[in-house]
């Protein structure tokens, strides 16, 4: 079996929540009854990954401009600590906000990260940036970037709120697919799969339109065809990623978590 490793080495002797990302979302619970929960592709896109979250609170204004004065932030009172001092800042300018992330992340060979925001989460007049990291090499750093999405505007980032997600990732698989186009006449059996679903999916949206609550349609949940059959590779109901192992040392009182 490959020796799939991640290493998050702890730099500054400090360390921020890095914890595997929950399927569950805020706006989630308040659809009619948790209702979009019943997507499973949403809920185990939400579960994919490591997530870090911010261990201040503080409020992030952009007023206009590319210059990195152009964004200010307040921190919260119980925020202003020295451990937090270079934690969020701006100096890209171009309205992006910066925050330092205190690893440094080492990969298994032909194993690299993808850096990105919160899955399926949002923040109104600002949006996360991603990027691709080949881990699997580099010995440097990489900072999580949020871009503001409009002039004279203020953005609130509470203590625990996700600022980033990593989510490993495979190049070279990825670059060896074979992509292709071809009519779905060209498998008959697969056509008469989807067209017994799509029969029976436009009948389960036209009593919708017409206000007869009926059950959606959960074979894809359950990892089988419209006729019955289980799918033939393996299905995930739900993931969770294991989690980090702090550093040893950190039971001795040699290093700091910053929550």
């Amino acid at each position: 079996m490959k020796d799939n490793k991640i290493t998050a080495y702890v730099l500054n002797n400090t360390y921020i929540s890095l914890e595997p990302a929950s399927s569950h979302r805020q706006w989630m619970d308040k659809t009619n009854e948790k209702f979009a929960y019943k997507c499973l592709p949403l809920a185990i896109a939400n579960s994919m990954g490591w997530v870090m979250r911010s261990p201040i609170g503080f409020t992030a204004t952009y007023s206009e401009g590319n210059l990195p004065n152009s964004i200010s932030i307040q921190l919260d009172e119980d925020s202003k600590s020295e451990h937090y001092q270079n934690y969020v800042h701006s100096h890209f300018g171009e309205a992006v906000l910066t925050f330092q992330i205190p690893y440094l992340f080492k990969t298994s060979p032909n194993i690299q990260l993808l850096v990105t925001g919160p899955t399926n989460e949002f923040k109104d007049g600002i949006t996360p940036l991603s990027g691709l990291v080949e881990t699997d090499w580099a010995s440097f750093t990489f900072t999580m970037n949020w871009k503001f999405t409009r002039e004279n505007h203020s953005v609130r980032f509470n203590r625990g709120d996700v600022i980033c997600t990593i989510i490993p990732t495979n190049l070279n698989d990825m670059l060896s697919i074979i992509p292709e186009m071809e009519f779905i006449e060209e498998d008959a059996d697969f056509k008469k799969l989807y067209e017994h679903w799509g029969t029976e999916r436009t009948a389960v949206l036209k009593k919708l339109k017409e206000g007869i609550r009926t059950p959606f349609q959960r074979d894809y949940a359950l990892g089988r065809h419209i006729t019955g059959e289980p799918s033939e590779t393996h299905h995930f109901k739900k993931i969770r990623m294991p989690p980090f192992s702090p550093p040893k040392d950190v039971a001795k009182g040699n290093k700091v978590l910053l929550k």
